[in-house]
């Protein structure tokens, strides 16, 4: 899906001078692209509009073969590698289960539950940072430039206004300490007294805590709880030690969905 297959992106080198075959990908094919006056032609232009949505060329919507996973299982394909530089321990975590969950049923041949459930798995996915979601080239939609078998991925493919307003920030902390009484989450993002805080664990286990009262692990009570701080929140909960904590979806997703 990367317009410099391989990571050999010469927008990258050439303008920010960071290299992306060492993971340092400036993202050119994010940028928005204006006019640009023609040295030669003075006080005149070389317009670079797409269309009236916007100039953002080459920027792509995220890659997921979820929706294909029973065909790319039928396939005999035995190993997969989901996207992990540079990204979050909560992007890595949540895809990770996610396909892990969708993979088992598929193994045990339950063709109809996958796909019962595959709404609520692609939703999961969606709650974290993410460009809008394509199958890209893993299927030919007929909809691009050539006629027939092979065309490759549409419009549809394609953020025309952008990407970054998809960005989202959800992610919390991480459970470090459990006990039947309370949960010990180290903080990645602020957390005020009364918030609800989701706790996350493998096998899709989600349960919702509240910072009432918002404490550390000293019982001292805050105002405002800080990236770095432990809190403590009491109750309890079915989660082990790495779980993840997390602003509750809008609308909750489970393993059952």
């Amino acid at each position: 899906m990367c317009i410099a297959y391989s990571g050999r992106c010469l927008l990258s080198l050439y303008w920010a001078n960071r290299d992306p075959r060492r993971g340092a990908c400036a993202q050119g094919c994010r940028w928005q692209y204006k006019e640009l006056e023609d040295k030669r032609r003075p006080g005149q232009g070389n317009p670079v509009e797409q269309d009236e949505r916007g100039t953002y060329f080459f920027d792509a919507k995220d890659l997921c073969g979820l929706p294909l996973l029973e065909s790319m299982l039928a396939a005999g394909i035995r190993s997969l590698k989901i996207e992990g530089r540079t990204r979050s321990e909560y992007y890595v975590g949540t895809t990770v289960d996610v396909y892990l969950q969708a993979a088992e049923l598929l193994a045990r041949g339950e063709v109809a539950e996958f796909q019962r459930r595959l709404p609520g798995y692609l939703a999961e996915l969606s709650l974290g940072s993410n460009r809008g979601f394509s199958t890209h080239f893993l299927e030919d939609s007929g909809q691009g430039s050539g006629q027939g078998s092979g065309c490759g991925p549409g419009p549809e493919a394609y953020n025309p206004e952008g990407s970054y307003r998809n960005r989202r920030n959800d992610f919390l902390g991480r459970v470090v300490a459990r006990t039947d009484e309370f949960v010990d989450v180290a903080l990645r993002n602020p957390v005020l007294p009364g918030a609800a805080v989701e706790l996350r664990d493998r096998g899709m286990v989600c349960q919702t805590a509240t910072a009432t009262p918002l404490v550390t692990v000293d019982g001292d009570e805050l105002s405002r709880a800080q990236t770095g701080d432990t809190i403590r929140l009491p109750g309890r909960f079915d989660v082990q030690p790495g779980a993840l904590a997390r602003v509750p979806a809008p609308n909750p997703v489970d393993g059952n969905i």
